[in-house]
């Protein structure tokens, strides 16, 4: 486009000097023209038809001005021409040839006015785009004015006629100029459209090709909202499934905390069964046979205890001859062992030299890697870390999911917990209380078949019969009367019986402490003995045998007077641990039932803790099992996402490479193509420069053949501009020359340097191809010759009959080496297999004794813990003891305030009937046709007394029931709570805490009673 532009401008400047050389032949003024030219832009699809002008209808044409030497062109202007209304002022006689002649070039200059304004007519719908180009010509200016129009040396005759002459001629040459002028006004006009052309469709394909990309780039957009859509469809999907799984989960530990509260109910059920049977015993032993079983219970007992006593005494005595031989073994293993220890340290020595060897390889070899995995960075592609990031970001991600949901579920379970140690509790405290069915008398567990428990039937006995022939009120007040008698000297007896066995134990306890203290000391004297021996021994060992003979045998006495004293210890640690037991076993027992039944809790505890672990266990399972599948499959689905999502880059990026190489084969189609275009424009314009020129020199040879009259001043004048103008023109041509070869230069170089890398790149690729194949080509040449060559194969025989004997030799020499080194091998491991049997034996050795020693310490411990336990356990059961003492005698208070109020109620009642009686008498005699009335009101009154006695003695016994099964429960709990709970601040709270709930209790009891009495009361007052 550049050459286009640059042939234009020098066409341009070729032509501009034509008008010129006529300006001679005018006379009158001088030429000051100005000849402008504006036109508008058009958008065209292809190149313009350059004799698009030509080829219009003559009837749409538009004039142009000339007048005085100026030419002035108008796209809009329909004037007629200046020159024609001169012709029309002045007539004239001109030969047939001239005017023939003028009228031809008439002709023409109409056809080149027509065609320049059918060119720009069709732009006058656009004049809001004009006047981007201006064309100026300024011609040159003579100093002196020319004389062909001077009438100052023409006479009078003839003058007019040459005057009408020149005249003529001069706008013949005119009219030719004109022409000349036009056709290089519409070549400019066309040159310049052209351009502009160009210059629209150039961008019009920038245009494109931005648009091109905008429109791969919101498909490339468009691809990843669709990837971005299902993947959080995707991910919207697999949170659905979550919830359904979570709901799942709920709904399971919702079924299973319902079979928890169902088992806490069934335990509740049988912990009432078995305070029901407790309150059976209770009232057994309120008659007169708990006495003689007791008595009964209480020899079997003691026979048992001395039994178990003398068996203790066996087994003790037994374990104290193993330990003496075990201490005698011990004594000569200590001197084996010491052998051992320094063979021991030797070996680690030797391991430890191995070890720092291995370490220091190993130390070398991380360092290595280190240095690879440092290169392997700096060489990785930035996108493969970028993914990793991502991959490493996502793991992330779903980790800090998993560690919340993990976390939501672990406080899920903690409030479980917490609903079922509250549930515990209540049902423990007797918050919650289950409704007291008949059926509770029938069902017994196995712990009170054990115990020798009865069932009692309470509805067929005598105080809860309800039938009509019931004995008299004042003989069940008397056989009450008796019942509570022979309960309060029960009573006694037992209080009595408590007090001794309190003093016992505390008495039993003391003595306990004082030979647990010595046996303390006694343990404390043989540990140092043993200390002194040990360290006796090393010194014994470290020094030599010679030179301290006497301290070894001081030594050896002091060891036989220190085993002496352990023996004395030992027998009377035995003494002790006798007679400790005997007390023991004495107050043991009266506490086994108390025992029984705790240690029935403890298990059932344990196995309900051992079921909560083992369903905690198995849902922590599940749930780490159920997280690492799904972070697994997440993992799975994100690496086939992300192949997918490379897979699609890497056909988006061939696509559009295919594209660009598309793209590339078409502009250097266009490039080809515009160069050709280029060239045959630099031909034709050429041609047409050429036949300008010929044009021009045959009108200027005919202008000088018919020139009649030329002056001299004009021709040197004309002369003068002339070679100025040449001058000026070879100058600007010289220019504008240089300025389109140097961006000739600019674009050629560009073009050829863009098409010179392309062929570098190539030639460099067809090159090394060219050169490898043939390298691999010359290379399988030069080995079939080489192969091919006698002198090769004799030097490759010599060669191989060397390198066999080299190989015998090397052989035979390998094989001395490995055999002597295998028989240095053998050897060195029989050493090791016996220094490593050695070893066995002796780590045996201490194993066992290791062995003994700890089983004999863990005995210690055992009984020291036993004997601490018994101790902590008499004391609360002591404290239970007079808490229960407290407690039954305001029971029996309370019961005693009771039963004085049924019996005055009872006699009211019985003073009430008997005044109804007498009335009902008195009235009999009075009234003996009312006596059927009388009859059934007396058979009514008496049911309802009945009623109301039944009603009263239920509720007692419900007050009782209620009131032995809170105290029983509050003991078991207190039980518990105290084996728990043994620090003092915590067995001070739970008295206290006691202390509470048996003012409520008794509280509550009262406010029963009121209203128990309110409701009799009201019975009554009913029956009155």
């Amino acid at each position: 486009m550049h050459m286009l532009v640059i042939s234009v401008s020098m066409a341009e400047a070729q032509l501009s000097h034509l008008p010129q050389n006529g300006e001679s032949n005018y006379v009158q003024t001088p030429y000051h023209e100005d000849y402008t030219h504006e036109h508008g832009t058009e958008q065209f699809n292809g190149h313009m038809n350059q004799h698009h002008a030509w080829l219009q209808p003559q009837g749409q044409r538009q004039g142009y001005m000339y007048d005085h030497g100026e030419y002035v062109f108008s796209k809009r202007g329909t004037n007629p021409s200046a020159v024609e209304r001169e012709f029309a002022q002045y007539p004239h006689a001109e030969p047939e040839r001239d005017g023939q002649d003028h009228v031809d070039k008439a002709s023409s200059r109409k056809q080149v006015q027509v065609g320049f304004n059918l060119l720009f007519n069709g732009q006058a719908s656009r004049d809001d785009h004009l006047a981007q180009y201006k064309v100026t010509f300024n011609p040159y200016q003579p100093d002196a004015q020319p004389k062909m129009f001077r009438l100052e040396g023409v006479g009078p005759d003839g003058g007019f006629d040459q005057l009408q002459r020149e005249f003529l001629d001069s706008a013949h040459n005119s009219a030719d100029k004109q022409q000349i002028a036009q056709l290089q006004i519409l070549n400019k006009a066309q040159l310049r459209q052209i351009e502009d052309l160009e210059k629209k469709l150039e961008d019009c394909r920038r245009n494109m090709r931005y648009m091109e990309h905008q429109l791969a780039i919101v498909k490339d957009e468009k691809e990843g909202l669709a990837v971005s859509l299902k993947e959080s469809a995707h991910l919207l999907q697999e949170a659905k499934e979550r919830e359904h799984q979570l709901q799942g989960k709920v709904s399971a530990l919702q079924l299973q905390v319902q079979t928890l509260t169902d088992k806490d109910c069934e335990k509740l059920q049988a912990a009432e069964a078995a305070v029901d049977s407790l309150k059976q015993q209770i009232a057994e032993l309120c008659r007169s046979e708990t006495l003689s079983r007791a008595r009964q219970q209480h020899e079997r007992d003691l026979v048992a205890i001395r039994e178990q006593h003398e068996a203790k005494i066996l087994v003790l005595q037994q374990k104290l001859d193993t330990q003496v031989q075990a201490l005698e073994e011990q004594t000569e293993l200590s001197r084996k062992l010491q052998e051992q220890l320094k063979q021991l340290e030797r070996q680690r020595e030797e391991e430890r030299l191995e070890r720092a060897a291995v370490i220091n390889t190993l130390t070398k070899r991380l360092d290595e890697s280190q240095q690879q995995c440092a290169s392997l960075l700096h060489t990785g592609s930035v996108q493969e870390m970028n993914q990793l990031h991502m991959q490493l970001q996502q793991v992330q991600s779903a980790m800090k999911i998993s560690e919340n949901m993990n976390k939501s579920l672990q406080e899920e379970l903690s409030e479980l917990k917490e609903h079922v140690t509250l549930y515990e509790s209540a049902i423990k405290l007797g918050v919650i209380s289950l409704d007291s069915n008949g059926e509770w008398d029938n069902q017994l567990s196995d712990s009170y078949v054990e115990l020798g428990i009865k069932k009692v039937n309470w509805k067929n006995s005598r105080f809860h019969s309800t039938s009509p022939d019931a004995l008299p009120r004042t003989d069940m007040v008397f056989e009450l009367k008796a019942e509570l008698q022979r309960l309060l000297g029960s009573l006694k007896a037992k209080r009595q019986k408590i007090s001794q066995l309190q003093e016992e134990l505390q008495r039993t306890q003391a003595r306990s402490q004082e030979l647990q203290d010595q046996l303390d000391k006694a343990e404390r004297s043989v540990r140092d003995s043993r200390l002194r021996e040990i360290s006796l021994e090393k010194q014994l060992e470290v020094s030599s045998m010679t030179a301290h003979q006497e301290e070894l045998q001081q030594l050896r006495k002091d060891k036989e007077l220190l085993q002496d004293r352990v023996e004395k210890l030992e027998s009377q640690n035995r003494e002790l641990k006798q007679s400790e037991e005997k007390v023991r076993a004495a107050n043991g027992e009266l506490c086994t039932k108390m025992r029984e039944m705790i240690q029935e809790l403890d298990q059932e505890k344990q196995e309900a803790a051992e079921r909560y672990e083992r369903t905690q266990q198995q849902f922590r399972d599940d749930v780490v099992n159920h997280v690492r599948t799904e972070l697994a499959e997440e993992h799975s689905a994100q690496m086939e996402a992300l192949q997918t999502e490379c897979q699609k880059k890497v056909h988006l990026l061939e696509l559009k490479l295919a594209d660009l190489n598309k793209e590339m084969v078409a502009v250097q189609e266009c490039y080809i193509a515009i160069c050709r275009e280029k060239d045959s424009l630099e031909e034709s314009l050429q041609a047409k420069m050429m036949e300008e020129r010929t044009k021009f020199e045959k009108e200027t040879t005919w202008e000088e053949d018919h020139s009649k009259v030329p002056s001299l001043d004009t021709q040197t004048e004309g002369l003068d501009s002339r070679a100025e103008l040449e001058a000026l023109l070879t100058a600007q041509r010289l220019a504008l020359q240089q300025e389109a070869a140097q961006v000739q230069a600019r674009i050629v170089e560009e073009a050829v340097q863009h098409v010179e890398q392309d062929l570098h790149k190539k030639h460099m690729e067809a090159l090394t191809q060219k050169v490898a194949s043939a390298v691999s080509s010359a290379r399988e040449c030069w080995l079939q010759e080489l192969t091919s060559l006698p002198e090769y194969k004799a030097s490759l025989q010599a060669e191989r009959e060397d390198w066999e004997r080299r190989q015998e030799k090397e052989t035979a020499q390998k094989v001395q080496l490995s055999v002597s080194a295998e028989e240095k091998w053998r050897r060195e491991q029989e050493v090791v297999e016996a220094e490593l049997r050695d070893a066995v034996r002796l780590l045996q050795q201490q194993l066992e004794q290791s062995k003994e020693e700890a089983a004999a310490r863990l005995k210690a411990e055992l009984a020291q813990a036993r004997a601490a336990w018994n101790q902590d356990k008499q004391e609360e059961i002591s404290r239970i003891q007079a808490q229960n003492e407290k407690d039954y005698r305001s029971f029996l208070d309370e019961q005693r305030c009771k039963l004085e109020l049924a019996l005055k109620q009872a006699k009211e009642e019985a003073s009430r009937q008997k005044e109804a009686e007498f009335q009902q008498l008195f009235r009999d005699q009075q009234e003996e046709w009312n006596a059927q009335q009388e009859s059934r009101s007396h058979a009514e009154r008496k049911r309802h007394r009945e009623e109301a006695l039944l009603e009263a003695q239920r509720g007692l016994r419900a007050y009782l029931q209620t009131a032995c099964r809170a105290l029983l429960v509050q003991a078991v709990d207190q039980v518990k709570q105290h084996w728990k709970k043994c620090s003092e601040d915590q067995l001070a709270r739970m008295l206290k805490e006691q202390e509470d709930q048996h003012k409520k209790e008794l509280n509550r009891i009262r406010g029963k009673r009121a209203v128990a009495h309110e409701h009799i009361h009201l019975h009554t007052k009913c029956y009155q």
